[in-house]
């Protein structure tokens, strides 16, 4: 509560004061800090040079207090890892943390968890990672952005062949099939980069054609060329027996131009070979393919 007060009681705070110059870590989170409270944040950012580790998750930062924040670790020298979680930065504060990205060159992890940040903001935030090298981690879940907005911050990092970007956190935030194919296609050039996500929606996988029934398509074939059955079949009994061997089932379908595959074939061999001899009686084949639905 003491950083608090502090912060509200003057607007000359620096966290380069004696007494804070050689502070690396600084835990500021579940404070009340609002919009005023991030602009005198935003200039003791720019010109601290020792702090590592900035906590200022769980506060009421927004408007004019974001973007002074952002300001201020654009200048920055230090910070390694900027908690920013569970704010209101909405959309003018990632296009000034944006902005922040292009000239920030120390910065490793972010995190910008629950800001309000919309599909909008997801693609102003691109603009920065289209640019900078030196992030590696980035949380955005819990903010109101789709598939749109999660897309757009892959064809950012696609187009920086620069950046360090390993982990990029998309918790509860629910992709697309085009955000997993250009995930792939990242991933190919980069396997060490990690998406985190909710899951994903669309069609993954293309209908399959519904299977024609062989059947079917000989009953056809026969219909179409005003044939008899005991015609076709008798022109594939090469050996007069009145029946039709499996060899010979084979090479008949092949000549007569019917397009089977090597399976359906084998499926329409077992459904006329009545009693599994490996022959068709065709004498018997006109009723099986009359009594067919």
């Amino acid at each position: 509560m003491f950083w608090k007060l502090l912060l509200f009681q003057t607007n000359n705070f620096s966290f380069s004061q004696s007494n804070y110059s050689k502070v690396k870590e600084l835990n500021l989170s579940h404070n009340e800090f609002s919009e005023i409270g991030g602009e005198i944040l935003g200039p003791a950012i720019a010109t601290n040079e020792t702090l590592e580790v900035l906590d200022l998750s769980w506060n009421h930062i927004r408007r004019k207090g974001a973007i002074s924040i952002c300001r201020g670790l654009a200048e920055n020298i230090g910070i390694k890892i900027l908690n920013i979680s569970w704010n209101g930065l909405a959309n003018e504060g990632a296009l000034a943390m944006a902005e922040a990205l292009k000239f920030n060159s120390n910065l490793i992890e972010l995190d910008l968890s629950n800001n309000r940040i919309t599909n909008e903001g997801a693609i102003l935030l691109s603009k920065g990672l289209e640019i900078n090298d030196t992030l590696k981690l980035i949380k955005l879940g819990l903010n109101p952005i789709t598939a749109a907005g999660a897309h757009a911050l892959l064809l950012a990092l696609r187009a920086n062949t620069n950046s360090a970007l390993i982990d990029l956190d998309l918790t509860d935030i629910m992709v697309n099939k085009d955000f997993q194919d250009l995930l792939k296609e990242i991933q190919e050039l980069r396997p060490e980069f990690k998406v985190f996500y909710k899951g994903a929606f669309g069609a993954f996988k293309k209908k399959e054609k519904e299977r024609p029934d062989p059947l079917k398509m000989l009953r056809d074939y026969i219909d179409k060329n005003n044939m008899r059955v005991w015609d076709l079949f008798k022109a594939y009994d090469k050996d007069k027996s009145m029946s039709v061997s499996k060899e010979e089932f084979k090479k008949g379908i092949s000549s007569s131009g019917i397009r089977m595959t090597e399976s359906q074939v084998d499926e329409l061999m077992h459904t006329l070979d009545k009693d599994g001899d490996g022959e068709i009686d065709f004498r018997l084949v006109g009723q099986r393919l009359t009594n067919h639905n």
